[in-house]
């Protein structure tokens, strides 16, 4: 990664709790019974349609639909739920990234296939 690429990163990082909290704001706005629960149910029908997209691109059919822009919605779609998911749990998302991605990242799966340890 060069230095303006991290400079980038470093920027959306740190821009990442306000983000989250400017989303939970406008949530409880527009919705303001919405729970947990829902933030879920959100995610997996956001993955269903990640899943659609990234299908009939693959099968080449449904020329007429954009299907790579409809992967991009639902990606920011299940980011988005999942942010609301942790505002009702009281988590930090970027944070749950992070430790779950240092914890990953010491796997080797091709060092040791049982376990990656």
């Amino acid at each position: 990664m060069n230095e303006r690429e991290q400079q980038r990163n470093n920027g959306l990082l740190s821009a990442m709790p306000e983000l989250q909290y400017d989303i939970h704001k406008w949530r409880k706005k527009n919705f303001p019974n919405a729970t947990s629960d829902q933030m879920i149910k959100g995610v997996m029908e956001e993955l269903g349609e990640l899943a659609r997209a990234d299908l009939k691109l693959e099968q080449n059919i449904r020329t007429n639909e954009d299907h790579e822009e409809k992967m991009w919605d639902a990606i920011g779609d299940m980011c988005i739920f999942l942010m609301g998911y942790c505002s009702y749990k009281e988590l930090d998302f970027m944070s749950c990234i992070i430790n779950a991605w240092d914890e990953v990242q010491q796997r080797d799966w091709q060092k040791n296939k049982e376990n990656g340890k």
